[in-house]
């Protein structure tokens, strides 16, 4: 005969005594019989409280059987029983009404510690695992007014924290490690040391991050090399003799770190120790800013849990390199499509221009065209009804232009041969390239800041306009072009580059903008002129300006209708005035012609009067 003990985990005061002393009594039955004792694991309903376990289930107030209550609002902390493990929960149930009551987490041993996330409806947590140096989690419940759910069940375990890591040949997976040189914490490395480690994330998506603390090696003689990625034929960040890496991420897809380590057959060093961590691409909806050219942007729930009601938050998100521009592209989004809504700003505040509101249509990709490079983001959500919100890869997008075969639509960048910022262009470069405005009223403009080429035989040709049989602005071989404005109605600039066999030189580089032409500000005056011998009056439109402007400072032409000669009297005209873009305006004005010049006495031929 089997026989099991189950503890609820909580005895009442008032029978705690006799439980207990039943309990003795009945143990000692069974060992006297000789009969086998067998204890099931301690269970744990959600309740106010804290627990130091490294086992057991943990299930809501209900327990195994029934279900929680409504109006609950209890907050259980789980820490380990071992010093130095980290509490580990596993959901292998989950069922909360969805939107109304919800799970919420904490890595640490309160409401006061990093928040991890809030789940509701079928929305599992899965495995939550603390980080936290008290190894606890702390978790809460909140259900509402009315219906209510099955609950959950979770597993509870330990996972150990810390471990020490040696140099070494090989691959090791972790995210909490203290990485040594091949002699640990108390001892030198040793002469003639080859080795190759490579330290990758155990959760799928992270990055490693190694802090060097310490660092001393021979300075002359021996040195640690790190690479970003998986393999030694990945980029090298750097090689480190005397001085130390410092903080290491890797950027690499697969989230790794390679370490090679050489040191010469005399004289060895304390070595290194270095902090292994794990750091999450995941970029959350918070207030602040961050600097990032990678990662997945979610909101408040994170990529396994809804958004939360009355949320108000602005959040940018600017390039971690001087000159990119960050551009997210939203994979999935999901809001409360009345009432919940995203609002994209392209600049660092909300200040900014505004890209777009957002309700239950996606973003699609987003790009800045910001001198900053920033996307700023505002979301709003009302008092009921979340939804799971959204995901965006976060990347950033280089400005340079390099000539080629093609047509870009943009009003920033930097222009270059095909050479780029740090190369000459090559020989035989035969390319067409048109540049038009990414805004309606546009005009390209290129403003070259240098200009190198071949001064006899390469050459750069730039047409006004979408193609190369639009009007010929200029062929530029040895002198810049200086600035250059399209006035084409397409707003575009066409280049057409042409390099011959032999001899290359720097190229060019031309800063890119956009020219937004506004029509000029027409005014008139009244005239009156005298009548010539025909009666009547020629004028030059121009004397009807009464002091027209351009916003722009450009030149303007005028024209008038009617045109004239003007007859004696009143005439009734109206003035056009045209910037160099063929923006115009009008304004009216008349012209009055007098007949001021004193009538002739021709002299009559001779005639004799008689008086």
């Amino acid at each position: 005969m089997d026989m099991y003990y189950t503890s609820n985990f909580s005895f009442s005061s008032a029978g705690q005594r006799f439980q207990k002393t039943w309990l003795c009594k009945a143990l000692l039955v069974l060992a006297v019989l000789g009969l086998p004792i067998m204890a099931t694991s301690q269970t744990y309903n959600m309740q106010n409280g804290t627990v130091n376990t490294c086992s057991g289930t943990l299930y809501d107030s209900g327990g195994p059987g029934g279900t929680y209550q409504n109006n609950e609002l209890l907050t259980f902390t789980i820490c380990p029983d071992n010093p130095g493990d980290l509490t580990q929960v596993t959901f292998t149930s989950f069922s909360l009404e969805p939107s109304f009551d919800y799970l919420y987490f904490w890595d640490g041993p309160n409401t006061s510690s990093t928040y991890l996330g809030s789940y509701t409806g079928s929305n599992s947590p899965g495995t939550m695992t603390s980080t936290d140096p008290s190894g606890c989690l702390t978790i809460q419940f909140i259900s509402d007014g009315s219906v209510r759910y099955s609950g959950w069940t979770a597993n509870i375990s330990c996972v150990p924290g810390s471990i020490d890591i040696l140099m070494q040949d090989g691959f090791i997976n972790t995210c909490s490690a203290t990485f040594y040189d091949s002699g640990g914490s108390n001892s030198n490395y040793q002469n003639n040391e080859s080795y190759t480690l490579t330290i990758c994330p155990d959760n799928s998506g992270d990055f490693i991050e190694v802090n060097f603390t310490y660092f001393n090696l021979e300075s002359c003689c021996d040195f640690l090399r790190i690479f970003d990625g998986s393999s030694t034929g990945d980029p090298v960040i750097g090689t480190y003799y005397s001085t130390g890496p410092g903080m290491v991420t890797s950027t690499h897809p697969s989230g790794c770190l390679t370490f090679f380590f050489d040191s010469d057959f005399s004289i060895t060093d304390p070595g290194w120790v270095a902090d292994i961590s794990c750091v999450s691409n995941d970029i959350i909806m918070q207030n602040g800013t961050v600097n990032t050219c990678s990662g997945t942007f979610y909101d408040s729930g994170g990529s396994n849990s809804y958004y939360q009601n009355n949320e108000q938050y602005t959040f940018t998100i600017c390039p971690d390199n001087p000159g990119d521009f960050i551009e997210v592209n939203f994979t999935s989004f999901d809001l409360e499509s009345c009432c919940d809504f995203l609002e994209i700003y392209d600049g660092s505040s909300t200040g900014d221009p505004l890209i777009g509101t957002y309700y239950g249509s996606s973003p699609g990709t987003v790009t800045s065209t910001h001198s900053s490079g920033c996307l700023t983001f505002f979301f709003d959500s009302d008092f009921s009804i979340t939804d799971s919100g959204w995901a965006a890869d976060v990347s950033c997008v280089n400005n340079d232009i390099l000539m080629q075969n093609g047509t870009i639509n943009t009003c920033s960048g930097t222009f270059y041969d095909s050479g780029g910022p740090n190369g000459d262009y090559q020989n035989y470069d035969y390319y067409t390239l048109t540049i038009c405005p990414d805004n309606s009223g546009g005009f390209i403009q290129a403003d070259f800041i240098a200009f190198d080429l071949e001064s006899c035989c390469d050459f750069l040709r730039i047409h006004d306009g979408s193609s190369i049989g639009d009007p010929v602005i200029g062929v530029y071989y040895g002198s810049s072009p200086g600035t250059v404005t399209s006035t084409h109605s397409s707003g575009c600039l066409t280049f057409f580059f042409d390099a011959d066999f032999s001899i290359t030189d720097p190229g060019w580089e031309a800063d890119i903008s956009c020219f937004q032409n506004t029509a000029p500000n027409a005014v008139c005056q009244n005239l009156t002129r005298d009548a010539d011998v025909n009666c009547q009056a020629v004028v030059n439109p121009s004397e009807f300006d009464g002091g027209s402007s351009d916003p722009e400072g450009q030149t303007l032409t005028y024209s008038v209708s009617p045109m004239g000669p003007y007859p004696l009297g009143t005439t009734n005209v109206s003035l056009t005035v045209t910037d160099p873009f063929g923006l115009s305006s009008t304004c009216n004005a008349s012209i009055t012609v007098e007949d001021n010049t004193p009538p002739t006495i021709n002299n009559c031929p001779a005639t004799n009067i008689v008086v």
